[in-house]
């Protein structure tokens, strides 16, 4: 079903699919990334919640972007995946929303990367809208580039992260919708 869905939404002419997911690795589904990377669509990627070391799958594909969460402090959130493929951060620490179930809707609170990583999307679509010009490694670029450094993290230079320095923590660091569409125009 994942593997059909990006190559739907590639088809349909989206230019960004967000997944807040992990499942299994399969050859389908790499090629359905394939497919959507030489198509130009960028995938956005939750890092998921389990606080290791490491990615899910589809969050640890190179060709993905993958988004950790921070808190209120611009600190790791503590549930968030980290490691050397994750390429943002954003806020995902009691973010507010409604709650459905309730009747009639009430806001609410919740955690987790499924709520940072839309906000990366949303930044992105943003650029396209200012420029709609912009290929998908130029995004990607910009993106990474104007990452605010926080947190107090040690930002380093470090191969395979060609965008500027990096953090296994915070990956290029928190996404920035202001310098990202300024920089798009």
């Amino acid at each position: 079903i994942i593997d059909d869905a990006i190559i739907a939404a590639v088809d349909d002419g989206a230019r960004i699919i967000q997944f807040s997911l992990s499942c299994g690795e399969t050859y389908a589904i790499n090629a359905a990334l394939q497919y959507a990377k030489s198509n130009g669509v960028i995938v956005v990627c939750a890092s998921g919640n389990e606080s290791v070391s490491s990615l899910p799958f589809p969050a640890k594909d190179t060709t993905v972007i993958a988004v950790g969460a921070i808190n209120q402090q611009y600190q790791k959130a503590e549930f968030s995946n980290y490691g050397s493929n994750l390429r943002l951060v954003a806020p995902g620490v009691d973010i507010y929303g409604l709650d459905l179930s309730s009747t009639p809707w009430l806001y609410t609170t919740a955690s987790g990367t499924s709520f940072a990583a839309p906000q990366v999307s949303g930044v992105i679509a943003l650029m396209i809208s200012e420029n709609p010009h912009l290929t998908r490694d130029e995004i990607i670029t910009i993106i990474e580039t104007t990452a605010q450094k926080v947190g107090g993290y040690s930002y380093t230079m470090q191969v395979g992260h060609p965008n500027g320095t990096w953090n296994n923590k915070m990956g290029y660091g928190l996404v920035d919708a202001y310098a990202a569409v300024q920089a798009a125009k």
